[in-house]
């Protein structure tokens, strides 16, 4: 499974200013991984609602049978980006249009202060700019679900 065509078409509504300001393949990590990356490297925050990210109910099915968690499983083929809020409309069917499942799941905001940097000087998704990911900053409870996936699907924000 392969996030090429969904970047593809990402792009052609516009980069930077004009659109998408960032698109992660979301495989190792999986979707809630993707999300920490790209907060990270952004140096953003973020505010997800778990409830609104799109997964296959076959591919949920299949967690719920094996024990796997959804939240945090791999999640090859599932692209996350970001993009401009006047160019989300257009995105989206562009995405559909193409037959990709996609979703706005949050949105992108300011970091918040704290006194240890994640990594690289980066921010965690929960929007620490300083702060250490810790079990109660990102909980499988308040992330979204990794999509271990039949469909192709991009994740927006």
């Amino acid at each position: 499974m392969s996030v090429v065509e969904d970047a593809r078409i990402a792009a052609s509504i516009g980069v930077r200013d004009q659109g998408v300001t960032a698109m992660h393949d979301a495989t190792e990590c999986g979707l809630w991984g993707g999300l920490v990356e790209v907060a990270q490297a952004s140096r953003v925050g973020m505010r997800i609602e778990r409830d609104a990210v799109p997964i296959h109910p076959d591919a949920l099915k299949i967690c719920e049978l094996f024990g796997i968690d959804p939240y945090s499983s791999i999640s090859e083929g599932t692209l996350v980006l970001t993009c401009r809020p006047h160019r989300v409309e257009a995105l989206l069917e562009a995405l559909r249009s193409a037959g990709i499942t996609a979703a706005i799941i949050g949105e992108v905001v300011p970091p918040r202060g704290g006194d240890h940097p994640p990594g690289r000087g980066g921010t965690s998704a929960a929007g620490s700019t300083r702060e250490p990911i810790r079990s109660g900053t990102l909980s499988p409870r308040r992330w979204p679900r990794s999509v271990p996936r039949g469909l192709p699907q991009s994740a927006l924000f």
